[in-house]
């Protein structure tokens, strides 16, 4: 099986400095977040990926892409490792032409993601994205993320969801962020079938310590591989025609990476597991400095 023994912790490699834009071809300004350095020069792989699509606004075809890198500590004679990871990134790829256009110049996005669960969707094999959170959120509970309020005054506004969804949005960006800045996109991602004349985007990126000892760590790999996350992006598009929009989400890491562990472990687990019984160490960034908010578990 295959996990990353070189993985630093959170707070050196994605805390360490400002996530500010800047070209990838090089910049003595700024800096990119170390995952998109990292892949830029083909020194990451993902060991779980998700895809699904969908349209904000009449502008189809986008692509939201949810990974998956594991760290197993290693602690031997030589070398002291003693922290295990699961590092969760996600991604939106967009035509390469639309972040030009004068929509893509104006559109504010708002990101919102739930805890994730221990269901599976009942949509079978469909391919529609609309169907995705089926037997995971109640048809009350998605009716009211749709319904969720849209980019307002420079901020994401909190998204009340606990009376029809039975539970809380736990993370979200606190401001807007739009596609206008094309530094620091990928061309490709690891493991993902990225359409060609896409660009890509990194919009959130959130890591749980896991377990140190081998079984324990397994079975935490096992489940989130398998959760699906709710996952909800509202949009807003200034002007005098103003409109607005909401998606949602059901997204699992399912496609898994070639030398990665297939999970082996039931799911959804018949009995409390690490990430039910008691809440591992979170650690989350956000979009381009944006602050984000985190419920208190």
């Amino acid at each position: 099986m295959k996990f990353t023994s070189h993985l630093l912790a959170a707070s050196s490699v994605y805390f360490g400095f400002p996530v500010l834009s800047q070209n990838n071809s090089s910049s003595s300004d700024t800096q990119c977040p170390r995952i998109i350095e990292d892949l830029n020069d083909d020194n990451a792989e993902f060991n779980a990926t998700g895809t699904t699509t969908f349209s904000l606004l009449e502008q189809d075809d986008w692509q939201l892409s949810m990974t998956f890198q594991f760290h197993q500590a290693r602690n031997t004679s030589t070398v002291k490792d003693v922290s295990s990871q699961g590092d969760r990134t996600l991604f939106l790829s967009v035509p390469e032409s639309f972040p030009e256009t004068p929509s893509g110049k104006e559109m504010e996005l708002c990101y919102y993601e739930m805890d994730a669960l221990n269901a599976t969707s009942d949509s079978g094999e469909s391919d529609d994205n609309d169907a995705s959170c089926n037997g995971i959120l109640s048809d009350e509970c998605q009716k009211a993320l749709r319904g969720a309020p849209r980019p307002r005054g420079g901020k994401c506004p909190r998204v009340d969801i606990e009376e029809a969804c039975g539970r809380v949005m736990r993370r979200w960006t606190s401001k807007p962020f739009n596609l206008s800045q094309q530094d620091c996109t990928l061309s490709s991602l690891p493991g993902v079938d990225v359409p060609s004349n896409y660009q890509t985007h990194y919009i959130w990126y959130l890591g749980e310590f896991l377990p140190v000892a081998e079984e324990d760590f397994l079975d935490s790999y096992d489940l989130l591989v398998r959760q699906p996350v709710p996952i909800l992006i509202t949009a807003r598009l200034p002007g005098e025609s103003e409109s607005g929009a909401a998606e949602i989400a059901c997204l699992a890491t399912e496609d898994i990476s070639k030398g990665s562990r297939v999970p082996q472990s039931e799911f959804p687990p018949s009995s409390a597991t690490h990430q039910d019984s008691q809440r591992t160490v979170i650690y989350v960034v956000a979009l381009s400095c944006l602050t984000s908010y985190l419920l208190a578990m």
